[in-house]
């Protein structure tokens, strides 16, 4: 009967600092999608108001939410303001986007033969939505 693998102290350590690593950019991972679903939500809205004035089928002039209070402003400067909002949430979006794509591949070599089946299917979806 083969012994038991035993394990010292330095493999134990170097294994648990890579588990700690791992874990850490793992959480890096699901706050960066945290942030893209956000970001996602909001250019929802500002698509639904930038079709809904293109239709014409808002008020001259519109409240706009600016730094914590509501501004009252002409439909086309408020237009524009929600235009710019998108293209800044976009270029956002991206940054996340490749900010997780780079986390995942660090966290594949962190632990390459070591993850269990959740992790792989959870990075493989993650991988392929990007």
């Amino acid at each position: 009967m083969a012994s038991p693998k035993r394990y010292d102290l330095d493999d134990m350590l170097k294994r648990h600092e890579k588990l700690v690593e791992a874990e850490e950019t793992a959480g890096k991972v699901f706050q960066e999608k945290h942030s893209v679903l956000q970001f996602q939500k909001r250019m929802t809205a500002n698509r639904e108001y930038l079709s809904l004035a293109r239709k014409q089928e808002l008020p001259e002039d519109q409240y706009v939410y600016l730094g914590g209070f509501f501004v009252k402003l002409p439909a086309k400067q408020a237009q524009k303001i929600v235009q710019q909002d998108q293209s800044r949430l976009k270029t956002w979006e991206t940054k996340a986007r490749s900010t997780i794509k780079k986390n995942v591949a660090k966290l594949q070599s962190i632990l390459p033969s070591e993850r269990p089946p959740a992790v792989v299917d959870l990075l493989t979806k993650e991988t392929k939505s990007l």
